[in-house]
């Protein structure tokens, strides 16, 4: 179908029923349709190329492909103000039909104000290619690009690549992948600007069935400037299974994430970046955000385990300014420890070889009549000032000391404890 108008339709603008070998439309305009999609396929097995079209305000989706799959391309096309998903393609496993190949490519084409995600891409099982790259993602409803997974056993990983492309002002994250399991994949080289709720986020909750699924997921040379929300990155992987995370080379900055004052986070505080395992490498980045709470936030819940998060520009020369950019252990009992050291002292350069490396920062547990953190060897909390606002756990470490005099009163901020490991003595007159 090229050169046609599809207007005003009270069902589909196009329906495909059971495919058997190639659906093309060209340089058509599929606007206001009442029924599932603009364009709807259903059922059947082949290959589907949607070009140089205008697929707009449809009362459902964009273009909807229910069917056993192929080669599928959406190219040099708009998807604007469609009340579904912008493209959206479901796999069906269980038909007598077979595709022979599974590959999915959306380039070169804009989707703006979906009132769903822009781009779906629901899971399938054999080997397979997704590639979104050259698109310009506009204020969707929902997310920018979903991605669904396979988590059957021994199935082939899907490769991914989502790369050049623009994420502007959409109202939940740019790209949402969770689970996140076979596939192999990369994320590079697109711009996040203006995000209201964070930009990638990369999650696999622990369970018995995602756990020992394979991943690997480079994240490198994107650029992520003033969002906003809980996050801009938040990953997080099975720590007992083979998967990976990779980020690196990625601009981070101008961004502004703060904690909601409606919430009192105890292990799942609002950072630029989001740490939630420790197969997660997070190195050579330039992050420099100076109006968000913390850098890097440790969501893992584990005293015992160390995330590395180090070579990377953290905002600051001075390791006194950049360790309290960090939310981990020192605040929280509970949390991973965030390895930082060595630090870049370079802020536009990913490769530079100035680090920080012998320098090592030793905090106050007590500043005036404010205290918090880690407590290693001898302190004493004396009765002047007498108050004192604990705004971080106090965590006595093995072979420390805390001793707290008669009169002293301690005023814990919402959500914070004291966890002893060593020795804690309460001293009477």
């Amino acid at each position: 179908m090229t050169s046609s108008i599809l207007n005003d339709n009270g069902g589909r603008g196009l329906l495909v029923e059971n495919l058997r070998s190639l659906a093309h439309v060209q340089s058509s305009k599929i606007e206001r349709n009442q029924y599932v999609a603009g364009i709807n396929i259903v059922r059947g097995a082949g290959d589907l190329n949607v070009t140089t079209s205008y697929i707009s305000m449809n009362n459902g989706e964009g273009v909807n492909a229910t069917y056993s799959g192929g080669t599928k391309n959406i190219s040099y096309s708009v998807f604007d103000m469609n009340k579904g998903y912008g493209v959206s393609f479901w796999m069906n496993e269980t038909s007598e039909h077979i595709a022979f190949s599974q590959e999915t490519v959306v380039a070169y084409s804009t989707f703006e104000e979906n009132y769903l995600s822009a781009v779906k891409v629901g899971n399938f099982c054999q080997s397979g290619f997704v590639n979104v790259s050259t698109n310009m993602f506009n204020m969707s409803k929902w997310y920018g690009v979903e991605l669904d997974s396979c988590w059957r056993k021994n199935s082939e990983s899907t490769k991914v690549f989502i790369g050049h492309n623009k994420f502007f002002s959409n109202k939940q994250v740019g790209i949402y992948i969770s689970p996140a399991v076979n596939l192999d994949g990369s994320i590079e080289h697109n711009l996040f600007k203006e995000q209201i709720k964070g930009c990638v986020f990369v999650k696999n909750d622990d369970n018995h069935e995602t756990s020992f699924l394979p991943l690997e997921l480079l994240v490198t040379e994107n650029r992520f400037e003033f969002n906003e929300g809980q996050f801009v990155l938040s990953l997080g992987v099975s720590d007992v299974g083979p998967q990976k995370i990779v980020l690196t080379r990625n601009w981070i900055k101008k961004n502004r994430i703060k904690q909601s004052q409606e919430i009192v986070a105890r292990n799942r505080i609002a950072a630029v970046i989001v740490v939630s395992s420790q197969n997660i490498t997070v190195t050579r980045n330039l992050l420099e955000n100076p109006d968000s709470d913390y850098e890097i936030g440790s969501h893992l819940a584990d005293p015992g385990a160390n995330l590395d998060c180090s070579r990377n520009w953290l905002g600051s020369r001075k390791e006194s300014d950049v360790y309290y950019r960090l939310f981990d252990r020192k605040d929280r009992y509970t949390l991973a420890r965030i390895e930082y050291r060595p630090f870049l002292l370079h802020d536009t350069n990913y490769d530079t070889e100035a680090e920080l490396i012998e320098y090592r920062f030793v905090p106050d547990f007590i500043q005036g009549n404010v205290i918090g953190g880690e407590v290693e060897g001898h302190r004493e909390l004396p009765a002047e000032p007498g108050v004192y606002t604990v705004t971080r756990d106090i965590t006595v470490r093995p072979n420390a000391k805390l001793i707290v005099h008669f009169g002293v009163t301690l005023l814990f901020k919402p959500s914070i404890g004291i966890m002893v490991a060593g020795e804690f003595f309460l001293l009477f007159p």
